[in-house]
Formats: C-alpha cells, sequence, structure tokens
C-alpha cells in the first residue's frame, strides 16, 4: 500500500484538478548551495506535467532574480525569471509602489543596484526609510550605519527574518535574521513591514502577477515556520518536507512528493 494513502483519503491533500500552480521554496528544498537536491528536478516535472504552473519562492534577497533564474537553468531546472520569487524583488516593488524615498539599504550590492532603479539611496545620517536583507559581509561598521538609520527611519522594511538556511552541503548558515534581531534590539524599533516568507506580501505579488488565486496554490518547502506558516497566512495548500508536524502534510523527501497524488 502506498503509505501516503492515509493522507489521500483524510482530504489533506487537494486534487491536483482544484490546484493551478505549484510553489517551490528553494534553499533546502530545491538545492543546497550549488548541488540539486536528489529528486527535486522529477517533482518539478510531474507537476508540469499536470498542467500545473511551477513558481520558486526563496527569502534569499542576496541575489537577483536573474541569478536565481540563471542557477537553477544551470541546475536543469528549466525556468524563466518571471517563475522566480524572492523577497528582495518583492521589497523593491513595495519601495516602488508606496514611494518611498531616502533608502538606506542593508544587503548585498544587486540588491543594493536594484534598489536604486527605484527610489533614491541615501546615508544612514538621512535615511526616512531603513530596507534590510542578507549581507554577507555585516560586520560591526555596518552594524552601526544600520542602527543609526533604523533609529531616524520613520519606515523599517525586513526582507525577512529566518535566522538560518540550509546551504553548501546541507549545512546551516546564518540567514537575515541575524541581522534584523541585532538591529531591532539596538534600536529598539520594531520593522513596520517584513515582505518575505512566512507574511503574505510575496504570495500577494506572485498572485497580482499570475493571475491565480493563493487558495489554487500548493507551497513546497522544508521550513515549518517560514514555508508552512507563508501559505497559510496567504490561504495557500502546503507540504511540508520534514518530520515531527502532524497538522500538515509531510513528506521525507522532496522526490516523495508526487506519491501523495497518486
Amino acid at each position: 500500500m502506498n503509505k501516503y494513502q492515509n493522507i489521500i483519503e483524510s482530504g489533506m491533500v487537494r486534487p491536483l484538478s482544484e490546484l493551478q500552480a505549484a510553489v517551490f521554496d528553494l534553499d533546502g528544498t530545491v538545492y543546497y548551495g550549488n548541488d540539486l537536491i536528489p529528486g527535486a528536478k522529477e517533482t518539478i516535472s510531474f507537476f508540469r506535467e499536470k498542467g500545473l504552473r511551477v513558481l520558486f519562492a526563496t527569502n534569499n534577497s542576496g541575489r537577483t532574480r536573474s541569478s536565481l533564474t540563471r542557477k537553477l537553468n544551470r541546475l536543469g531546472i528549466e525556468c524563466v525569471e518571471d517563475d522566480v520569487y524572492n523577497s528582495g524583488y518583492v521589497a523593491v516593488r513595495f519601495v516602488e509602489e508606496r514611494g518611498l524615498k531616502n533608502i538606506y539599504v542593508v544587503g548585498s550590492a544587486p540588491f543594493k543596484e536594484e534598489m536604486a532603479q527605484v527610489s533614491n539611496m541615501t546615508d544612514e545620517e538621512h535615511a526616512d526609510t531603513l530596507v534590510v536583507g542578507i549581507d554577507l559581509e555585516f560586520d560591526y561598521e555596518e552594524m552601526t550605519r544600520a542602527i543609526r538609520a533604523a533609529m531616524r527611519a520613520d519606515t523599517i522594511i525586513y526582507c525577512n527574518q529566518d535566522m538560518t538556511y540550509l546551504g553548501e552541503g546541507g549545512k546551516v548558515f546564518p540567514g537575515s535574521g541575524a541581522m534584523t534581531s541585532v538591529i531591532t534590539n539596538c534600536s529598539g524599533k520594531e520593522p513596520d513591514y517584513v515582505v518575505g516568507k512566512p507574511f503574505t506580501p510575496m504570495f500577494e505579488l506572485i498572485s497580482r502577477n499570475t493571475g491565480i488565486p493563493c487558495d489554487k496554490m500548493v507551497m513546497i518547502g522544508d521550513s515549518y515556520g517560514s514555508d508552512v506558516g507563508f501559505a497559510r497566512n496567504a490561504g495557500a495548500e502546503a507540504i511540508f518536507i520534514g518530520e515531527g508536524h502532524d497538522d500538515v502534510v509531510s513528506v521525507r523527501d522532496v522526490g516523495d512528493i508526487p506519491r501523495l497524488f497518486e
């Protein structure tokens, strides 16, 4: 007997006929660093063969959508830039749509370049808006500037608050939360907005751009708090890759997912 048969019969998995898109997390779900996770490509192909659009949603703000798209294609996952969403892209659209000005950004050089295309950048002494993404070169000097920017900013936007993520070799690395927690604690100011998972701005942007309602999507990821929370907050379905949670459809490996729908 299919070991997932009890899940199917319980109704915890909606039929594919009721879904229009499968949204995959990236780090820890599709790849570890530069290595494709076994079964990921086959599961993505399964959903495409069933007529669902496959999309990707990651909290990684350090790389642009075009960079992530190139990486996926290099790993054998065919996609275009419009299939890929990350918290940095959502933050840029968020700033642009609200007309926010005098931006101080903590983050990677590509993220800063994208932000500079939609608003004016400034230093920490003149910041009206602080935007924080992951910065692999974050040090004491940058921490000091970020805290000063936070203390004077009218608006604080965090790309996400993930404390860790799974990178090369499936090892744990500090996430954006390692920066945001310091900024919040030292400045005494909470963010006004968090645009990445598990909050809804990314899902809302995906839905708006694709025309697919959130409740017609299934989110697939390896983080219960980030990915499952993301789906539930937006009203989407969720499949969790991992163990230890009985309130969500769970599989041990990404390659097991097609068996849920047999």
